[in-house]
């Protein structure tokens, strides 16, 4: 019995006339910020995309999730400013009560941490992903330290 058919030459590795990881250079440098965003989140995308791992980022298929990414930092940067001015708020009975302004920002800092361990924005993750930033290297008691989460030097 024959298998399935098979895959036009190329697509098992990416199409052939573009490379797999689309450089930073060869997408004319940092591609635009989704339109709305605060200054200072502009900044972080621009960050990002100034890194050594955004060299590894294939915007076909990574694209879309790094705008994700970068729509919650913006979420979360405004609604930490609406908790800092209002934290607790009138309940239902008339209680004071956490703002649930808290709740949302707990679910994005959840995306939000879990997109940046994905694409290697930590040191952490870096190393879990075998990124060599520049000529640092940490020894194995700083690994140590690290995993563990202890900040104690």
């Amino acid at each position: 019995m024959p298998g399935p058919p098979r895959k036009p030459g190329g697509s098992a590795q990416g199409h052939r006339d573009r490379p797999a990881l689309a450089l930073v250079g060869d997408i004319g440098g940092v591609p635009d910020p989704p339109a709305g965003l605060l200054k200072r989140t502009v900044g972080r995308w621009e960050a990002f995309w100034g890194s050594e791992v955004a060299k590894a980022v294939e915007l076909d298929s990574d694209g879309y999730r790094l705008e994700r990414w970068i729509r919650d930092v913006d979420e979360y940067e405004r609604s930490l400013s609406a908790f800092r001015k209002q934290r607790m708020v009138e309940g239902s009975q008339g209680q004071p009560r956490l703002n649930p302004i808290a709740a949302r920002l707990k679910d994005l800092e959840a995306t939000i941490s879990a997109t940046e361990r994905d694409f290697g924005m930590t040191p952490m993750a870096r190393l879990r992903l075998g990124i060599a930033v520049g000529q640092a290297a940490l020894t194995a008691a700083e690994v140590n330290r690290l995993a563990l989460g202890d900040d104690a030097a």
